[in-house]
């Protein structure tokens, strides 16, 4: 019995253990990849990238992000649309986005420029491409909110802060707030705008996915990228259902007699209290009946390792019973 016990112990650690690693495999993130073409327009918005090495160097790089951003999304892919090469400063791009512009382009990685194409690159980073729109002063100013990504309730105030990358005096990368700046919505310029800080408070009324960006009259703005998920407010119908209840009680009491009144209103409140009850108990049990059913099918890993204990269990009690018999 102790060696059934540990085999089905053992056995059951391997199921879980296979099933956190699929479970894990299946919610990588990848990395969020964004390109701005010649136009100073976004052609990729945080798109999800599933990493692989597309050019065999044994890395995970912002190159191979960008090439396969390119087969996904660029008419023609990453042949039509990409091209990195060796320079004096490594892996360099040559083409983005269709444009081959000799050289003008710029390419951070969570908002702090990348060294090279070769720099390695994690699931959940945040890759941003863009080709340069002024050819003649490379004035185009790389800016960013504070957030990625938000979720709103429509109406709801989201707090922002929009900042550029600048240089000092000896050429160093500084930080700078972005004042006056006009921030969009789905590409349509709202009553929204910077204070001196950079900082901004927006609303979004409409439910639904949106992307939310800036344009300066005094800048050239690589348009920062805030994706905003809006909800519309929901009714607690659970709520509702009670008070009709209560309703129900205040008025049949009222119609009758004092003494029944009472009796009447009792078995009122019970009942209600009774349905409350047992609408409590049907989400409960409903809960109890989708975990099962996910064991059943072996839907989660949390189904996988409740499957796999039963199973043991069952081959665990059948073989002692034999061994007794």
């Amino acid at each position: 019995m102790k060696k059934i016990t540990a085999y089905a112990a053992a056995l059951l650690l391997a199921v879980s253990a296979a099933s956190v690693s699929a479970f894990a495999e299946e919610n990588s993130a990848g990395v969020y990849v964004t390109i701005s073409d010649k136009d100073g327009k976004v052609a990729v918005v945080q798109e999800q990238i599933a990493l692989s090495d597309t050019d065999g160097d044994g890395a995970l790089t912002v190159s191979d992000a960008l090439y396969l951003a390119h087969e996904k999304f660029y008419e023609g892919g990453a042949a039509a649309g990409f091209e990195a090469g060796p320079s004096t400063w490594g892996l360099s791009l040559n083409k983005l986005w269709g444009t081959a512009n000799g050289g003008s382009y710029g390419y951070y990685v969570n908002n702090k420029m990348a060294s090279d194409l070769s720099e390695k690159v994690e699931d959940g980073d945040y890759v941003y491409a863009y080709v340069y729109t002024d050819l003649t002063t490379w004035s185009d100013s790389y800016s960013y909110f504070d957030i990625n990504k938000a979720d709103a309730k429509a109406g709801e105030t989201i707090s922002v802060t929009l900042s550029r990358l600048g240089y000092d005096a000896d050429w160093n990368t500084v930080e700078l707030a972005v004042e006056g700046a006009k921030i969009t919505v789905d590409g349509k310029e709202t009553a929204f705008v910077t204070d001196k800080d950079g900082k901004a408070e927006i609303t979004i009324d409409e439910a639904g996915d949106h992307v939310v960006s800036a344009v300066s009259d005094s800048l050239v703005l690589v348009p920062p990228i805030l994706t905003v998920n809006v909800t519309a407010e929901n009714t607690d119908s659970s709520s509702a259902v009670v008070s009709d209840s209560s309703s129900e009680v205040s008025s049949d009491s009222q119609s009758d007699t004092s003494s029944k009144s009472s009796t009447d209103t009792n078995t009122k409140t019970t009942t209600t209290t009774g349905t409350t009850n047992n609408t409590a108990g049907a989400t409960a049990a409903a809960a109890q009946a989708e975990t099962a059913s996910n064991a059943e099918t072996g839907s989660s890993p949390v189904g996988l390792m409740i499957a796999g204990a039963a199973a043991l269990a069952a081959a665990a009690v059948v073989s002692s019973k034999k061994k007794n018999d």
